[in-house]
């Protein structure tokens, strides 16, 4: 049985309580038959799981609900910064750009850092989005740093 099939056995349950001044019932019904909407093609047992994952989403504490991480952003940064190697102004371009998007969250900002930095410390999140911007900012400092002592050690090769 699919929703729509359901959603008509409903329907003709609302026609016969608003025919029988069951107001109360019938516009409960009505409300229920709201949930259908958009899903008509589904299977039941499908929509009902589904409905029952949404429920439980709502119940649950704002604190258990895992916030996923907009995969396709944290791609395009992470290339965006790995790109710029330890070229100063075009790390500073991708960070600023980063900084301000007021759409990377907490979550967002982790998976970046993480996609960037790759846990050398083992750090698996940081206390709020600010701490994960610097961690990459330190990064980058780090392996800019490393760099120039590297052409710095060429140098001395060549010269001694």
């Amino acid at each position: 049985m699919n929703v729509k099939q359901l959603s008509d056995t409903l329907q003709e349950l609302h026609a016969i309580l608003a025919a029988t001044n069951a107001k109360g019932q019938a516009r409960d019904v009505a409300a229920f038959m709201k949930l259908f909407e958009g899903a008509e093609e589904k299977e039941v047992s499908v929509f009902l799981d589904e409905l029952k994952a949404r429920l439980q989403l709502r119940a649950a504490p704002a604190s258990e609900i895992a916030l996923l991480p907009d995969q396709r952003v944290v791609a395009i940064y992470s290339q965006l910064l790995r790109n710029a190697g330890t070229d100063k102004p075009a790390f500073d371009a991708a960070f600023s750009q980063l900084k301000k998007d007021k759409a990377i969250d907490r979550a967002e900002a982790e998976a970046i850092a993480y996609e960037y930095i790759g846990f050398p410390d083992g750090r698996r999140s940081w206390p709020h989005r600010a701490a994960a911007l610097q961690a990459i900012e330190d990064w980058f400092m780090d392996l800019a740093y490393d760099a120039v002592k590297s052409i710095q050690l060429d140098k001395a090769r060549y010269v001694g």
